[in-house]
């Protein structure tokens, strides 16, 4: 026999708790639960809603980023459109010199 069985022993039977008793420590020991799965909750709400902000800030930067992308394609194109312009004002008014009759 264990220590534990002679305590047993000596404590004897008791009589079950009222049936008020065992609603009473059932609803404190659900509160506790309750509360318990409510913190962890927050907790990994916050945690998400934290990953979910680092989402959108990475998503706005590659959003950004793009943006900054076809402005500079954009504004490359027009420098090209100016130079290709310039070239062929430049061709024109070289075939027009070359066209008048000399002196």
């Amino acid at each position: 026999m264990t220590q534990d069985d002679t305590d047993l022993g000596r404590l004897g039977r008791v009589a079950p708790p009222e049936h008020d008793v065992l609603d009473a420590a059932r609803e404190v020991l659900w509160a506790v639960v309750a509360q318990e799965m409510l913190s962890a909750g927050e907790a990994a709400g916050e945690a998400g809603q934290a990953g979910e902000t680092g989402s959108r800030r990475a998503a706005q930067r590659q959003k950004d980023q793009h943006q900054t992308d076809q402005h500079q394609t954009d504004q490359h194109q027009t420098d090209q459109r100016q130079t290709d312009q310039s070239q062929t004002d430049q061709r024109q008014k070289d075939q027009h010199q070359t066209d008048r009759p000399g002196p």
